[in-house]
């Protein structure tokens, strides 16, 4: 079956669901997507 999902949002859903993996988020794509977001946030804002 193959993976709908952008791994963005596989990063975002983590911990949700109960899966078998117990590995750490990558700190560097979640900080690019904190950014990622505060500048969407901006450009709705102005």
């Amino acid at each position: 079956m193959e993976n709908k999902n952008p791994i963005e949002w596989n990063y975002l859903n983590e911990g949700t669901h109960e899966e078998d993996r117990t590995e750490e988020f990558d700190r560097i794509v979640i900080k690019e997507m904190i950014e990622l977001l505060k500048q969407v946030e901006d450009n709705l804002m102005n």
